[in-house]
């Protein structure tokens, strides 16, 4: 009996071992790499910095960039129809050029370019997670980021082989979207493709708001 007790206690303490790291793994700080164009610690981040990750990404299947953009506090983003929109951050919506939008740091149209369709380059299935610098950096991004940056991070290849495929549909807007990503790495090189193809007709409750886009984008990482 003595015997058996003991076991049991060493296992005991093994579980509960198992579980602290565990606990440990989902507590690690958040990385992010707009606050001053190198990854950092957020908590350690002098900017105000709203992030949506992979994982909120993958598990809510945003159907625009739009709803992406507007889980962070203090942004928002009004949907004027086919992924046009007016932005504002901690400020009015509007089609002010006092915003930039970026992908992995590099700015999406030249400086003094911007209009309501902006974001219409971007590829939402390519994307791994969106990063918002709310406030004053023109330091780091140029005069249109005095309101604030969007920095769209692309998805990096898999180590190992990786396909998806989706499609859907939406009869009140007629919103349909279909989109691809395949990766896989061989070595230190890795290769991910994604594809991204939305169609919207104009036979809806919202007037001038169809339209089709079709965006790829292959990023290779070695």
């Amino acid at each position: 009996m003595k015997k058996q007790a003991w076991v049991l206690s060493v296992m005991t303490l093994a579980v509960c071992q198992a579980v602290y790291a565990a606990n440990d793994a989902i507590e690690l700080d958040e990385v992010v790499v707009s606050g001053a164009r190198t990854a950092e610690k957020l908590s350690e981040t002098p900017m105000s910095v709203g992030v949506v990750g992979e994982k909120a990404i993958k598990r809510d299947k945003p159907k625009s960039i739009g709803e992406v953009i507007n889980r962070i506090p203090g942004v928002s983003w009004n949907d004027l129809g086919n992924e046009q929109h007016s932005m504002g951050i901690r400020q009015p919506n509007s089609t002010n050029a006092v915003y930039q939008y970026l992908e992995d740091g590099v700015p999406i149209r030249p400086l003094g370019v911007f209009n309501h369709n902006s974001l219409n380059e971007m590829n939402l299935a390519g994307s791994e997670s969106v990063e918002v610098v709310k406030g004053a950096a023109s330091s780091l991004y140029g005069s249109n980021a005095v309101g604030g940056a969007v920095n769209f991070i692309s998805a990096r290849p898999s180590l190992t082989p990786y396909f998806s495929a989706g499609a859907r549909s939406d009869n009140v807007t007629g919103f349909t979207r279909e989109d691809i990503a395949a990766s896989n790495s061989w070595g230190d090189f890795g290769v991910r493709f994604s594809q991204y193809s939305s169609r919207r007709t104009s036979d809806n409750w919202q007037k001038y708001s169809g339209g089709a886009k079709d965006s790829f984008t292959l990023r290779g990482d070695c």
